[in-house]
């Protein structure tokens, strides 16, 4: 009886290992449908958007003036993320919110971003926006960073804190196994010291200088301190 369980398990076990590339191969598949949808969505109406912008606003918008929109092209989609408070104690679960944002770049600099979502079957343009977080975007892939063939990138966004933080994580593992660097919205809104002071690590770092990264462990240490000086009704605010 028991080498005729052994021998069923060690087939089960055969089974498993022998689908597993299958199933990572249809995920990735599935992946990139999804990115070359948001690809496509984007194409199709980024032109639309861009001559929504009031006329006189082009600076606020990352632009110089509306020449400019003819030069115009789409950078890779980047996915977002987030984790949620009730999640913190317990290690932070880092959730896909099936929003991307989508560079929008002029002559290879990026100066906005596209907000990308899943709406009745399909992937919309949401949104138009974003400039100082686009020009960060455009400092961290002017210093090499996200170009490996091996990693790939995402933003995580905190919204109970409006923090933003940009993962760079090994292509094979997700960002849960990534590093975590503090965009300016995270080092002005989040106290990132480990002794709790005003003035944290970050915090007089200048405009455009290369930033410290956090290791998973930081970033909840950083997150837990933060949701517990929010108001109970804050720490409700989501993505949901």
């Amino acid at each position: 009886m028991f080498e005729s369980r052994r021998a069923t398990m060690i087939c089960v076990i055969g089974s498993l290992f022998a689908i597993l590339p299958l199933l990572i191969g249809t995920a990735d598949a599935q992946q990139i449908d999804t990115e070359q949808s948001v690809t496509a969505a984007a194409t199709r109406g980024y032109e639309d958007w861009l001559a929504k912008i009031p006329a006189g606003q082009e600076q606020q918008y990352g632009f110089e003036d509306r020449s400019e929109f003819a030069r115009a092209t789409l950078g890779q989609p980047i996915p977002m993320l987030t984790i949620d408070p009730d999640t913190a104690d317990a290690g932070g679960e880092i959730r896909d919110i099936r929003t991307y944002r989508v560079p929008v770049l002029v002559d290879g600099t990026y100066r906005a971003l596209l907000t990308v979502v899943p709406r009745d079957g399909e992937h919309r343009i949401v949104g138009l926006g974003a400039a100082e977080l686009a020009e960060e975007l455009d400092e961290y892939s002017r210093n090499g960073g996200g170009t490996d063939s091996d990693v790939k990138i995402y933003i995580l966004r905190v919204f109970q804190l409006r923090s933003d933080f940009l993962v760079v994580a090994p292509r094979e593992s997700g960002a849960e196994e990534g590093d975590f660097y503090p965009m300016r919205s995270a080092r002005a809104l989040l106290d990132l010291s480990a002794d709790g002071s005003a003035e944290g690590r970050y915090a007089a770092q200048p405009r455009g200088q290369s930033r410290d990264k956090v290791s998973r462990g930081e970033l909840m240490d950083i997150l837990r301190r933060n949701f517990d000086r929010l108001p109970a009704e804050a720490l409700t605010r989501s993505s949901r």
